[in-house]
C-alpha cells in the first residue's frame, strides 16, 4: 500500500484558524482512492488550550459516510500553538480523483 499516491486535498475555507494552518494536512483515504471516489466533507472542530483538535464533528458529506471517519481521524492528529483555543472552525474538505 506504500505505492498509494501521496495526494493532498483543497481546503476551502469557510472559516479557519491561521494558526497552524500549512502543517495540518489531510491524505486522500486508501479506500476511496481505490474505489476510484471523489467527494467532499464539510466538518467543524475546535481548538483546546493545549493546542488539540477536540470535537469534531462532521456537518455533512458527498458521498455520504465514505470520508468521514478518515477526516475525522487524521483532523484529531492536528496541532495548533497552545494557549490560543477557538470554538467552531468550520471547513470544507474536497477530495478529487483524477
Amino acid at each position: 500500500m506504500n505505492n498509494l499516491p501521496k495526494l493532498f486535498l483543497v481546503f476551502l475555507m469557510l472559516s479557519f484558524s491561521s494558526a497552524g494552518a500549512n502543517e495540518n494536512k489531510v491524505s486522500y483515504p486508501e479506500r476511496a482512492w481505490y474505489l476510484g471516489q471523489s467527494g467532499s466533507v464539510d466538518v467543524m472542530y475546535d481548538i483546546g488550550d493545549t493546542g488539540k483538535a477536540e470535537n469534531v464533528r462532521v456537518i455533512s458529506s458527498t458521498p455520504a459516510y465514505l470520508f468521514d471517519d478518515a477526516v475525522r481521524d487524521q483532523i484529531y492528529k492536528w496541532r495548533f500553538p497552545k494557549g490560543r483555543p477557538e470554538k467552531d472552525i468550520r471547513i470544507k474538505i474536497s477530495f478529487e480523483r483524477s
